[in-house]
C-alpha cells in the first residue's frame, strides 16, 4: 500500500466559518464532504494564535520557544527540520505548494525552496508574485479587484496553487509522496471570484460574549493588537469585515514590487500594503488611519504603537 497523505491548509478560518462545525450559515460543502468521510476532530489548539509559530510547530513538531520561530519573520533555527526534510531522507517524495511563512521573510517569503521540498512544485506566495506584472501585483492586495467584471478565479493565488497540486499528484500517483497545499484564503485581502464574493453579503457572525471580552487575562500582546477595538461595540465589530475595515498600512519599499504603490500624500517615499498585521519590524513606517483611529488619517509607525499601548491601559 502506498503511502500518500496529502495535506491541506487554510489561513485565517476559525471553527465557526466551516458548516461541518454546526454552522449551517457556512457555505462549505467540499470541506463538510471531507469531515464526513474522514475524522473531524472536536477540541484542537494551536500552540500560537500566529501565523508563523503556529506554522512552525505544525511542520517541525516543536514549539515555537525551542525552534526558533517566536513571532512572524523571524526564520526557523538552521538545527530544526522540517517535515519535509525528515520524510525525505526516509525516500518519501515532499511538496509543498502555498504560503510557508517559516523563512524568516515578508509576508510574502523569498521564493527559494526550502531543503527536502520539491523545487520543482515549490509555489510559495514570493513565487506566485513574480509571475505578475506590477499592475498585477497591485491588484492581487486589492480586495475592491473580485468585485470587478474582469476577475476571474485563474487570477487568484488560491486556483494557481490548486492546479499545481493537481499536476503533482498526476505526477506521483505511483509514488509514495506527502504533499501539503496551503491556500493563504481567506486571509485579507479576501480574493474570491463570482459567485462566491456576494455570498455574504451582509452576513454577522452570531451574538457572542467574546465579543465584549477586555481580554485582561489574555497575554499582552493581544491586548495590544486589538488596539482601539479592544473596547469597541459588537456593532462596531461586525463592521470589521467590510472593505472599508480592512486595516492598511504604508512602509518603506521591500524586495516585493507588490509594495511599490505609492499612497501615503504626506511622505511619497512611503509606499502601501494592504495587511493587518502590525509588528515592530515595521514601526518605522506609515500607518493609515481606517476603523482603529481616524479614517484619512495617517500616523507613524511609533505613534500607532504608542496609541495600542495607551489603549490597552484604559
Amino acid at each position: 500500500m502506498r503511502k500518500q497523505v496529502i495535506f491541506l491548509m487554510t489561513d485565517t478560518t476559525r471553527k465557526d466559518m466551516v458548516g461541518c462545525y454546526g454552522y449551517p450559515k457556512m457555505k462549505t460543502p467540499n470541506l463538510d464532504r471531507l469531515a464526513e468521510e474522514g475524522i473531524r476532530y472536536e477540541n484542537a489548539y494551536t500552540c500560537q494564535p500566529v501565523c508563523g509559530p503556529a506554522r512552525s510547530a505544525i511542520f517541525t513538531g516543536t514549539f515555537p520557544h525551542t525552534n526558533g520561530m517566536v513571532t512572524n519573520s523571524i526564520a526557523l533555527g538552521d538545527n530544526v527540520k522540517t517535515i519535509g526534510q525528515r520524510l525525505y531522507d526516509h525516500g518519501i517524495q515532499c511538496g509543498y505548494i502555498g504560503k510557508w511563512h517559516l523563512d524568516g521573510s515578508d509576508y510574502f517569503g523569498n521564493g527559494r525552496c526550502p531543503e527536502g521540498w520539491d523545487p520543482e512544485y515549490w509555489y510559495d506566495m514570493k513565487t506566485y508574485l513574480n509571475e505578475l506584472t506590477d499592475e498585477e501585483k497591485v491588484k492581487s492586495r486589492n480586495p475592491k479587484e473580485c468585485y470587478k467584471d474582469d476577475f476571474s478565479e485563474e487570477f487568484t493565488y488560491a486556483h494557481r496553487c490548486s492546479n499545481r497540486a493537481i499536476k503533482y499528484l498526476e505526477k506521483h500517483q505511483n509514488n509514495d509522496f506527502f504533499l501539503s497545499v496551503s491556500y493563504d484564503e481567506p486571509h485579507g485581502p479576501s480574493l474570491c471570484p463570482k459567485p462566491y464574493n456576494h455570498m455574504y453579503d451582509g452576513f454577522k457572525f452570531d451574538s457572542c460574549p467574546n465579543f465584549q471580552d477586555d481580554l485582561s487575562k489574555k497575554p499582552f500582546m493581544q491586548r495590544l493588537w486589538s488596539g482601539k477595538n479592544l473596547h469597541a461595540t459588537e456593532d462596531e465589530i461586525n463592521k470589521m469585515g467590510t472593505i472599508k475595515g480592512i486595516p492598511s498600512v504604508a512602509v518603506k519599499k521591500t524586495e516585493n514590487p507588490v509594495y511599490q504603490y505609492v499612497l501615503n500624500p504626506k511622505d511619497p517615499q512611503m509606499e502601501y500594503v494592504n495587511d493587518g498585521t502590525i509588528t515592530p519590524k515595521i514601526m518605522s513606517g506609515w500607518y493609515e488611519c481606517t476603523s482603529q483611529y481616524g479614517a484619512g488619517e495617517f500616523v507613524s509607525g511609533r505613534e500607532a504603537l504608542e496609541y495600542f499601548i495607551s489603549s490597552c491601559k484604559q
